[in-house]
């Protein structure tokens, strides 16, 4: 079993963070981590962040599949606000397996609903608009580029 993150409370942690030294504070609440945060001129619904490693599961052309709606949808309803996007490609020679997600105008609309569906999920706080949009400067390969919204 691992000795990481087995503590049964917020003084067994301190004790762990006294044992080895470490200059860190610790809070009593969590409540900032609920707090609304402004990034890069959109509001986030708190600061909690998922980050997604990459899931080696989507199709041969680089689209989202089953189970990469699965895993953002529950990204999406797990009570982080701000999922950040996992490794993807921006030119299919530089996939690092065949199941890597790509970005290209053809992969765009489903890469797009991918976003829609797990933002749908995390929505919940009607004081936040929830905007997906694709986020990123993409060369294509007949040399154009897709632009984020």
């Amino acid at each position: 079993m691992s000795r990481y993150f087995n503590y049964r409370s917020l003084d067994d942690l301190r004790a762990d963070v006294d044992r080895q030294g470490v200059d860190i504070q610790l809070e009593e609440s969590v409540q900032r981590l609920l707090e609304p945060i402004t990034i890069g001129g959109r509001t986030v619904g708190n600061r909690m962040a998922v980050h997604p490693m990459e899931g080696c599961d989507g199709d041969l052309e680089g689209r989202p599949g089953g189970l990469t709606f699965r895993r953002w949808e529950r990204f999406g309803s797990g009570g982080a606000k701000l999922i950040w996007g996992e490794a993807t490609a921006v030119v299919a020679e530089g996939r690092a397996n065949p199941r890597q997600l790509l970005i290209n105008q053809t992969t765009a609309p489903e890469l797009e609903r991918l976003l829609a569906r797990a933002g749908r999920r995390t929505a919940t706080d009607s004081a936040v608009t929830t905007t997906c949009s694709l986020a990123f400067n993409s060369p294509t390969p007949a040399g154009g580029v897709i632009r984020s919204r």
